[in-house]
């Protein structure tokens, strides 16, 4: 069986990760897997790019011209929202060349390839959900907006009170191309069944199938490290301290990963000996307030380092408005340290609540501060732990996830 994996990036962002160890499980278990990227950062000979001289050079122009549709409308919030309106012709003819019995997409946004672009692929496609960006009207985030459930329109991320708006333009646009393609061409996967659940209510969803398949780990790699001697190669005091660690790609900049939430939360927990450990945020100055002791870890580079910090934490935080499968989630949950987050998206999926870690009722700040300290001071702490690796080599590993993969491949075939 020869695949082919799509997506704009193999290493820069959360979709980018994943995809990349879905395309290293299939090698691993003898499938043909090739990643055809538009910016390739990685060494791996089976991770392709287009031979096209503006894919390579001008890529950072296409991301910018991708966005420009929405730098129109006066947006309350900075958040990305795509247009997938660049067709990418030599994208498309690599893609056909390679004669793949399965193309898998996965994030093709910043101009990668447009939504024309998805009916003149010859192979069968398998399409994974991300965010939301496939089935709404351009946002990826949708949070409590469903106006994709009837064509979009008046779109909040873009501050509109039109019906017929941009949001309302690519939807049609989408609705067109979907219409032109045959159900049996085209398969959507979910990562989580939150995700699922919602796309299925999408008019642009009607007529195709969803399967609900998380992404794989590699639980060799994301294990439970020696928690002293983690925190030794971190240079951490960990004299009677408990260690909370927050972290995201742009954890202070993304409105949606709940840093202003956080904020809030510290506020409640100055009477406990916590040190918050930050990662994904560079060398800037954090501030949560208050008198809270914090140390900023910067960015991590590979996954081992990642490895070493999730182990020298007592508890993973997540405040995110809204996640699909969280990796950074799942990644903690790998290396035994419980999570705690709120009941929002697809986290229950990850998070068994008061099992390996604490689902908070949405939003609520005090039940979140409230599950911090329930997890840390838990005198079943080292269960709780246990059970988080196992949830996750049972349920997420390679060796159970990549074969439903391959199963799933044949039955299309």
């Amino acid at each position: 069986m020869k695949v082919l994996i799509v997506n704009t990036f193999d290493s820069d962002g959360g979709a980018a990760r994943a995809t990349k160890r879905l395309h290293d499980g299939l090698i691993k278990y003898g499938i043909n897997s090739k990643m055809l990227v538009m910016q390739k950062k990685s060494l791996d000979a089976n991770v392709i790019t287009v031979n096209s001289l503006f894919i390579k050079y001008f890529s950072i122009v296409k991301i910018l011209l991708d966005l420009l549709p929405a730098r129109l409308y006066n947006r309350k919030l900075k958040e990305i929202f795509s247009s997938g309106w660049l067709s990418s012709k030599s994208v498309v003819n690599k893609i056909n060349s390679e004669s793949p019995d399965i193309v898998h997409l996965h994030w093709v946004n910043s101009g990668f390839l447009s939504i024309k672009d998805i009916a003149k692929i010859k192979s069968t496609i398998v399409w994974s959900m991300h965010d939301n960006w496939i089935y709404t009207g351009g946002c990826h985030v949708s949070h409590s907006c469903f106006n994709f459930q009837n064509k979009c329109g008046n779109c909040p991320k873009l501050d509109s009170t039109f019906d017929y708006d941009l949001s309302r333009l690519i939807y049609n646009r989408k609705l067109s191309v979907m219409n032109k393609i045959p159900s049996n061409k085209l398969h959507f996967v979910a990562l989580s069944k939150w995700i699922g659940e919602q796309a299925a209510t999408s008019k642009l969803m009607s007529k195709f199938t969803i399967n609900n398949l998380p992404n794989p780990i590699n639980t060799s790699l994301f294990t439970k490290r020696d928690k002293l001697f983690s925190r030794k190669l971190l240079n951490l005091n960990s004299s009677g301290k408990k260690f909370v660690l927050f972290g995201a790609l742009n954890p202070f900049s993304d409105y949606n990963k709940g840093f202003h939430l956080l904020q809030q939360v510290v506020r409640l927990l100055s009477d406990y000996d916590i040190t918050f450990l930050v990662i994904g945020g560079g060398t800037e100055t954090v501030d949560l307030g208050g008198n809270i002791d914090i140390i900023n870890l910067g960015k991590f580079s590979d996954d081992l380092s990642l490895t070493i910090a999730l182990s020298a934490a007592d508890l993973f935080i997540s405040p995110s408005l809204q996640e699909n499968l969280s990796n950074s989630i799942m990644e903690s949950l790998a290396c035994g340290t419980p999570v705690v987050a709120f009941n929002t998206g697809g986290n229950s999926d990850l998070i068994i609540h008061r099992k390996n870690g604490y689902l908070a009722n949405k939003f609520e700040i005090e039940d979140f501060s409230k599950g911090i300290v329930e997890i840390l001071y838990n005198s079943e702490y080292e269960v709780i732990s246990n059970f988080s690796k196992k949830n996750v080599i049972d349920n997420f590993s390679e060796e159970v996830v990549i074969p439903k993969y391959i199963q799933y491949y044949n039955s299309l075939l």
